[in-house]
């Protein structure tokens, strides 16, 4: 085929875990470091239990360029091994998914960080765009090569060891986690197909699988011409949030799982991008704000444009303790249209403090709407009650750096007792968490970017062996 599978060779990513002992504080000791070649998906922790997929991409060069083992297998390395080098996968250790190929590996697995005992990771020819995990199972989503659908991938997991033990197929995609769940024996997935012809309509979907990975209920073509925003599963109700030009937050029981049903749907201008639950029948979205634009025709009428525009952050309370009448109790927005929050596509950003009823939402404004560079990060600390509503407890802007090399917007905020902390950029801020006055701040360490950066890797290119690793089943 003139053409073969290859890595390229001006290098690649390596994906590293380390495990420190911080017993003495002041001096951590490092105890392992494993090394993977290609990207981190995600991971997850079960007790002293950590769990991988990282994803490697091959790519093609003319058949008669000389091709290493090291160009085309997987790699890894493990200093609880004794690796000093990276290690490839055997061939023959390398599972596939009948009907399922892509040009990539993924290579699942786990270790125990307490422990020094080796770690061998599975490896599948394919690619994974998300996964969902309980404590003993791990679902990997696939986007699918052959048509609008995702491939799903069950995996049993259990004291660091991964075994695959079925697969499935849904139409659609998923948005993200959160589109998946696990309840009991069935795995719940949230999907949006398409539009492939210039007459068809975007279309979303609730999927209910069993054991066996079989699809034994759906709810088909909610929302036509819209897409799937948020997805939260709590028990057996389903929250799907789409947009198109409003809001309309479905509730879906899943009771019975063979008959999923949409039991009651709210529409509000704008959309949410992440469901938080905060309380007993009470839902926390954040999202946008939008409103309709209008025009004047020659006749003097007023005219929707059929546009929306971005007025700002949102967080919306939901009550939807009854199922049928789900409804606004309160919302507020946050800035103006350049007001953006990491939490629309990282919930793990979000500081949710449910006992005192706050919320820390890291934002990043680029403003230069007033001619004026009115940029901001930093984060809202902003109080919430079922009773009153949303209140901005305060406003953490971080300093900007004294040179231009180094914007990092992403902040994180934490809190210890009654006092509350935001780490930005290269610093780390202590406040009042009652009123948000600032205590202290320090500076953790200084970007010279005309000074090389080394790390310590394992040798590139520099294979010690090729190890068979049994299949699980």
């Amino acid at each position: 085929d003139r053409a073969s599978l290859y890595r390229y060779r001006g290098g690649y990513s390596l994906t590293r875990f380390e495990v420190y002992n911080i017993a003495n504080r002041a001096k951590p000791v490092g105890e392992r470091k494993l090394y993977l070649r290609g990207n981190s998906l995600q991971t997850r922790m079960v007790d002293n239990y950590l769990y991988f997929v990282v994803q490697d991409y091959v790519y093609s060069i003319p058949y008669d360029v000389r091709i290493m083992d090291e160009d085309i297998l997987p790699a890894y390395s493990d200093s609880a091994a004794g690796d000093s080098a990276l290690r490839t996968i055997a061939p023959t250790s390398i599972r596939i998914f009948p009907g399922r190929l892509s040009p990539s590996y993924m290579m699942v697995g786990g270790f125990d960080i307490a422990s020094q005992k080796p770690c061998l990771p599975q490896c599948y020819l394919g690619n994974s765009s998300d996964l969902y995990m309980s404590k003993t199972r791990m679902y990997v989503a696939q986007n699918s090569w052959d048509g609008d659908k995702t491939n799903l991938f069950r995996f049993d997991v259990s004291k660091g060891n991964v075994a695959y033990t079925g697969s499935g197929q849904v139409d659609g995609h998923i948005l993200n986690q959160y589109s998946m769940d696990e309840y009991g024996t069935n795995f719940r997935i949230a999907t949006t197909t398409w539009a492939n012809t210039a007459n068809s309509k975007t279309k979303n979907h609730l999927y209910v699988l069993n054991k066996n990975m079989d699809v034994v209920g759906s709810v088909k073509d909610m929302a036509p011409g819209e897409t799937i925003q948020s997805v939260r599963f709590t028990g057996d109700t389903g929250y799907i949030v789409t947009y198109r030009r409003t809001d309309p937050l479905f509730v879906i029981d899943l009771k019975t799982p063979s008959k999923p049903k949409v039991l009651g749907q709210l529409k509000v201008p704008g959309f949410s991008s992440y469901l938080h639950p905060v309380a007993d029948g009470v839902v926390v979205g954040i999202g946008r704000q939008t409103t309709t634009l209008f025009y004047t025709d020659a006749s003097g009428k007023r005219v929707d444009s059929g546009q929306e525009k971005d007025m700002g952050l949102k967080l919306s309370m939901f009550d939807v303790k009854n199922p049928r009448a789900p409804r606004q109790m309160f919302y507020k927005v946050l800035g103006n249209e350049y007001t953006q929050s990491e939490v629309s596509y990282n919930a793990r950003a979000l500081m949710v403090d449910l006992k005192k009823g706050v919320l820390g939402i890291p934002v990043y404004s680029y403003d230069w709407s007033s001619g004026k560079d009115n940029s901001w990060w930093g984060a809202y600390i902003v109080a919430f009650s079922t009773r009153t509503g949303f209140s901005v407890r305060g406003e953490l802007k971080a300093n900007k750096p004294s040179n231009n090399y180094y914007y990092d917007t992403n902040s994180r905020t934490c809190y210890i007792g009654n006092n509350l902390y935001m780490v930005s950029g290269n610093t780390i801020y202590a406040y009042n968490y009652t009123n948000c006055r600032l205590l202290a701040t320090k500076t953790l360490f200084t970007i010279q970017m005309d000074q090389p950066i080394t790390y310590d890797l394992p040798e590139p290119g520099v294979v010690v062996e090729t190890v068979p690793i049994a299949p699980s089943k």
